[in-house]
């Protein structure tokens, strides 16, 4: 039961960043020995750099949307009809992972009733975020 205590004490010690100090004072308040306090914090600052690395990595945070590139190709025709006459909106969101500088491509296409119903969506999404803000 205290290996299994002791865990997420680590990972959230490493999670805030916390130093000896802040993970000293708060196993004291609990009411542990200085030995122990000791031991502790030899343990958490020799791993404290890898706990962080694994704790960046295992995130399920979503890409932010940086960038919009959008294109207008119109459709004459295609392989299967000699007449399809259709405008369509090639999209590239330039996205950015939380902790990494790269930019990744998120591409797609729709036509512009699609479209549309998009941007009425995000719309719907910026006002619900502005009256929660507003709370």
């Amino acid at each position: 039961q205290v290996f299994a205590s002791l865990i997420p004490l680590f990972l959230e010690a490493a999670k805030h960043n916390a130093d000896a100090t802040n993970t000293s004072s708060l196993l004291e308040d609990c009411k542990m020995s200085p030995d122990r306090i000791e031991a502790f914090n030899n343990v958490y600052m020799s791993n404290k750099t890898e706990l962080q690395s694994v704790l960046s990595s295992t995130g399920s945070g979503f890409p932010h949307i940086v960038d919009v590139d959008w294109r207008l190709d119109y459709y004459m025709k295609n392989n299967h009809l000699d007449k399809v006459n259709e405008p369509t909106y090639l999209v590239t969101l330039k996205t950015e992972e939380s902790g990494s500088s790269q930019l990744k491509d998120v591409q797609f296409a729709c036509t512009v009733e699609q479209l549309q119903d998009m941007v009425g969506k995000l719309k719907d999404a910026c006002k619900s975020m502005e009256k929660a803000s507003q709370m």
